[in-house]
């Protein structure tokens, strides 16, 4: 059954959980969510009790689902020059690659936009470029912590012993924000 974004090809560059989970969404929505993955494929692939197919763990399956896959090293200009084709097919361009990252690899904001004049660029990442934690990476477990949320769990607790709730709560929050913010852009 075609879905409300039956038609719109959506770039993925994102890893782990946080931008997965934001394009399952658009891609559960009927986006056509292409995942490009380096040739060491994402970490998440590992996470969880694996099945019958290495590398195709149950998480890395759940937050890749309804999605097209490309392997590409980015870090060599051929395969750099072949994603900015499937980027001039492209509605909308996706990352969770730091600032500093997704410009070392010359597809920035800009860079893209010359190939797709009117793409949009979504970038999901922890911190400020320019911030003093902008060069630090955002993981679940670190956002929870720097923020409090592990200490507020061991007040709920009664016993004051910082602790993490049950579930990614930060990846699944800003994927969520994430994929609302690709769907809000004009």
């Amino acid at each position: 059954m075609p879905g409300a974004l039956e038609g719109i090809r959506i770039v993925d560059l994102t890893n782990i959980i946080l931008g997965p989970y934001g394009t399952m969404l658009l891609a559960d929505q009927g986006a056509d969510v292409i995942k490009v993955e380096a040739p060491e494929g994402d970490a998440v692939r590992h996470i969880g009790k694996p099945g019958k197919t290495p590398g195709m763990g149950p998480t890395y399956l759940y937050v890749n689902r309804n999605k097209r896959s490309l392997c590409l090293d980015l870090k060599n200009a051929a395969a750099r020059a072949a994603l900015l084709k499937v980027v001039e097919g492209a509605d909308a361009f996706v990352h969770a690659l730091r600032p500093q990252a997704i410009e070392g690899l010359g597809l920035g904001y800009e860079a893209i936009r010359k190939v797709k004049p009117d793409i949009v660029y979504v970038g999901a990442y922890g911190y400020s470029a320019d911030g003093p934690y902008g060069k630090l990476p955002a993981y679940d477990d670190a956002i929870q912590a720097r923020f409090g949320i592990a200490d507020l769990m061991g007040r709920a607790a009664g016993d004051d012993v910082p602790r993490y709730p049950p579930t990614i709560l930060a990846d699944k929050t800003v994927g969520l924000t994430f994929a609302f913010a690709t769907l809000s852009a004009p």
